[in-house]
């Protein structure tokens, strides 16, 4: 039998005793071997030592020459252990290998008392890992998935916990890089992390691509060699946010139109690409326009609602990509004045009333003598108009032509309130004033008609 250390033959060849330890888990799981080995020899001051070639040839001892070879022997041995993680081996008598593992020393080499002038005993402790489970020297290994589903089936919530244990493995063959715990958990828990490993796991997952709001939380213990990463994101099909909303119909009797409100909230969803108020601002360019369908259908008026809402309300948050709104429609006409946000169209007609002569009489009880003069008041017709356009619709005075053509055509001439028949010989014009607030797009009309004959 022949036992090696790093390619040195050590002759005799000391007796060896090998004694195996399991190195388990907290669960009581096996991590790996833990492989002693004892040697316990004695040199020999005529024959044997150190040798990486042929056994040396034996000497005849003196009383000098015998100590001197022994601690020459013992010089190289202590030289020979004093590295680390070497390659240990015992050898049959065929030269085949019956033990092989990368040891390191673990204890100190001792040398018994004696004369030293022949022989001289010594023991020493070498210590390896052995047949570790895998090549990533880990234990306690998490990586599992979680996927929930809103209420609505449009978003996944998806959750990842990936965590691991190192070895405390300094063994150079099994840990050639020389990892600590710590380092071989964290190159496990990296190398499985990220939205891409989960494909195939879930039934319609969304791509990659379509993974948004990425948060990750990462746990570690140097002391206990452990490191984990819990991560998750909101996943969609196609679509970069989230938007919650409601219709509601209020029908009040006190007021001459039904309104219909819609309100929500969108929130963006975050990549890589764009920010949560990116992709927010991106929604809301589209839902904006939705709205008044949203109204329509949802809300079931009655009436056909305004195309321009009564009232708007829109909200932002950048930091949290949150948009809210609100938007309220309501039955009222549709504008004779196209552009129009809201008309007050008032007509007052003014029947003909008697003319009298009231005479006075001196001591009379009853009053005046009243007396009828046998002909009437005429006929008149007032119109008050007020209108209320968008800001910026009609942005100059020079505008209020525009208007006033329009309100002649389509409110006066087209709802048929002025007087049919020709001016000055059916009818006057007895009042036509108007003003043109253009800065806050308000039109008022007063106008006025008096008749040459009934109405």
């Amino acid at each position: 039998m022949a036992v090696i250390y790093r390619s040195t033959n050590i002759i005799p060849a000391p007796l060896v005793t090998l004694s195996t330890e399991f190195e388990r888990d907290d669960q009581g799981n096996k991590l790996y071997e833990k492989t002693k080995i004892d040697l316990n020899g004695t040199f020999v001051a005529w024959k044997g030592g150190m040798t990486q070639a042929a056994p040396p040839a034996d000497r005849t001892p003196t009383e000098a020459s015998g100590i001197a070879w022994l601690m020459d022997k013992q010089n190289e041995l202590r030289d020979l252990f004093s590295v680390d993680d070497g390659v240990f081996e015992i050898l049959g008598r065929q030269g085949q290998s019956l033990f092989n593992c990368t040891a390191k020393v673990v204890g100190p080499i001792t040398f018994n008392e004696g004369i030293w002038v022949e022989t001289s005993t010594w023991k020493i402790s070498l210590e390896a890992i052995t047949d570790v489970p895998g090549d990533d020297l880990v234990t306690s290994e998490v990586n599992g998935w979680t996927f929930a589903e809103n209420e609505d089936n449009a978003a996944i919530a998806v959750t990842h916990n990936v965590s691991a244990k190192g070895l405390n493995i300094t063994d150079s063959t099994i840990n050639p890089s020389g990892f600590t715990p710590i380092q071989l958990a964290r190159r496990w828990v990296l190398t499985r992390t990220g939205y891409g490993s989960a494909s195939g796991s879930f039934v319609n997952l969304p791509t990659v691509s379509d993974a948004y709001n990425h948060l990750r939380t990462e746990t570690y213990d140097d002391e206990a060699g452990t490191y984990s990463i819990a991560e998750t994101w909101t996943s969609q099909d196609g679509q970069d946010y989230i938007e919650e909303f409601e219709v509601t119909r209020d029908n009040d009797l006190t007021q001459p139109w039904e309104v219909v409100s819609v309100r929500g909230t969108i929130t963006g969803l975050r990549n890589n690409s764009q920010t949560h108020y990116v992709a927010a601002s991106g929604a809301w360019s589209t839902i904006s326009g939705l709205l008044y369908s949203r109204a329509e259908v949802y809300g079931a008026p009655s009436g056909t609602l305004h195309a321009i809402p009564k009232t708007t309300s829109v909200g932002t948050n950048v930091d949290d990509g949150i948009i809210t709104y609100n938007y309220v429609f309501d039955t009222r006409s549709a504008p004779e004045v196209p552009g129009a946000e809201e008309e007050d169209i008032v007509v007052r007609d003014i029947d003909p009333r008697d003319i009298y002569a009231s005479h006075a009489i001196i001591g009379r009880a009853l009053g005046p003598v009243i007396q009828f003069m046998n002909t009437y008041t005429s006929y008149q017709r007032e119109a008050s108009i007020n209108i209320k356009f968008p800001a910026g619709l009609y942005p100059t005075y020079a505008d209020k032509s525009t208007i006033d053509a329009l309100v002649n055509s389509n409110i006066l001439v087209g709802l048929g309130i002025q007087p049919a028949g020709t001016r000055s010989s059916d009818f006057l014009l007895s009042q036509n004033d108007s003003s043109w607030n253009f800065k806050k797009g308000i039109y008022t009309r007063s106008v006025k008609w008096t008749f040459n004959t009934g109405l």
